[in-house]
């Protein structure tokens, strides 16, 4: 846009701003985090960081840029991932819950027929629900401004141990087969360079006053990135073998429900044991969903891909 009268648009394919990158970075600048919360969150975080041993030991002059020009933006980034998490881990749970709970609607139903008007309304009740949460879902884009946000929040945080180092951030360089932050035109790349282009230009360091600089980026930076990633490997491990154990404990219900179903039909014209029969019916046709259901949710969470990628990180 010329800043000369008459202010004529002219526009140059290839430069400027991938129009496929605005609603990102509206999103980003629209979402809504109220002041107190914002200030709350980066007081906590600056003293996460500066607040110790280590953190003191540096200039107050980068510790004000860090605080005033960098953790803004990170808290919104990472109110933002957290807020399109949660509807996504809990969309999925809730879709492979009420999945499982349709399921047993219909053997109610079928095999209570006094309540089956009841059990059949319930059933399209969760349907819809399902539909509606899987829509919801879709229509938000929660996972693509979950993984979005984050990367653009991680970038964030590497550049205020950058920034205290007195370090340039280099750009990222992404295999384009990961499908995220490949391209100079993606809006995380361009918030980024934004927001990092308004700090003063990085000066270094040398000699003696790298010493505290390492110390710093060892202790806070490193050590408790290893301390957090063991914290999420043991977690999502712990998570995921009590998921596929009750998995395999459902599976061995079912099959233990209907080999007592055959037994029971082969009996049935000498015992009267009907409500035993509709039990055995309800489990044969209700576990499997369970157990379903409990593998969905597994897989959704990806609690075997989080430990895997921690353990790497650790190592």
């Amino acid at each position: 846009i010329s800043t000369i009268p008459p202010f004529d648009i002219t526009v140059r394919e290839g430069y400027g701003l991938n129009a496929g990158s605005i609603s990102g970075i509206e999103m980003f600048n629209s979402f809504s985090v109220s002041e107190k919360e914002m200030q709350a969150y980066a007081e906590n975080m600056h003293n996460q960081l500066f607040d110790t041993e280590e953190g003191r030991k540096l200039p107050d002059e980068i510790k004000n840029d860090i605080r005033e020009k960098l953790l803004p933006y990170y808290v919104r980034g990472s109110k933002i991932a957290k807020y399109n998490q949660k509807i996504y881990r809990y969309a999925g749970l809730f879709v492979y819950t009420f999945s499982a709970l349709a399921v047993a609607s219909v053997a109610i139903g079928t095999l209570v027929h006094g309540l089956s008007i009841y059990a059949f309304t319930l059933e399209l009740v969760l349907l819809l629900s399902i539909l509606f949460i899987v829509f919801f879902a879709h229509r938000k884009h929660t996972h693509k401004n979950w993984i979005e946000n984050r990367f653009l929040t991680e970038r964030i945080r590497s550049a205020v141990f950058f920034a205290a180092c007195g370090v340039e951030a280099s750009p990222i360089e992404v295999p384009p087969f990961m499908g995220i932050a490949h391209s100079p035109d993606d809006w995380m790349v361009k918030a980024f360079n934004e927001i990092w282009n308004r700090l003063p230009q990085m000066k270094g360091c040398h000699g003696e006053s790298c010493k505290p600089l390492i110390e710093f980026i060892r202790k806070i930076w490193v050590q408790d990135q290893i301390k957090y990633h063991v914290f999420k490997s043991e977690r999502s491990r712990g998570i995921s073998h009590y998921l596929e154990r009750g998995g395999i404990i459902i599976f061995v219900l079912a099959v233990v429900a209907a080999l007592s179903h055959v037994i029971l039909s082969s009996l049935g014209h000498h015992l009267n044991v009907k409500w035993i029969e509709h039990g055995l019916t309800f489990a044969a046709l209700v576990l499997p969903a369970v157990g379903a259901a409990i593998g969905g949710i597994r897989t959704h969470r990806e609690y075997t891909r989080i430990e895997r990628r921690s353990g790497n990180m650790i190592n």
